[in-house]
């Protein structure tokens, strides 16, 4: 799977990747996401804001609120989907994804990271030239 990438003046690689919450309604096409590849994440997650961390909770019922340490030591509420439709590219996965809200006021410069969850999962090949990620099979 080759997917295309942007990279940001502090080096970060940016992946357009729809999430979809509720796989049990594939017709209902979300807004593309500017995730980042980080292989210090633990989990894929977008950000929210802390409301609708809460909201989303309520709206989804197999979906469970959880707090999480962050990469700066603070806690974080997390919403927890077990079942979503992850896709990147012409490559699509169902696996679990986080909603993880934030600080509305510090808005970051994407949507969310793409974690270890996603990414052990296969060969990883950067092409900077190219600016593609591939994403082979092990």
């Amino acid at each position: 799977y080759v997917v295309p990438f942007e990279m940001t003046e502090s080096h970060l690689l940016i992946v357009t990747t729809v999430i979809n919450i509720n796989p049990d309604h594939p017709e209902i096409q979300p807004p593309s996401k500017r995730l980042a590849i980080d292989t210090g994440a633990g989990h894929t997650c977008f950000f929210v804001s802390n409301l609708a961390v809460t909201d989303f909770a309520k709206l989804f019922p197999h979906a469970s609120l959880d707090q999480r340490l962050s990469a700066n030591g603070t806690i974080v509420n997390v919403c927890h989907f077990p079942s979503a439709t992850v896709t990147l590219g012409n490559l699509s996965l169902n696996m679990p994804v986080d909603a993880s809200g934030y600080d509305m006021t510090v808005a970051p410069t994407f949507d969310g990271v793409i974690g270890l969850d996603l990414l052990s999962r296969f060969k990883m090949q950067i092409d900077f030239q190219a600016k593609t990620v591939t994403l082979a099979e092990p």
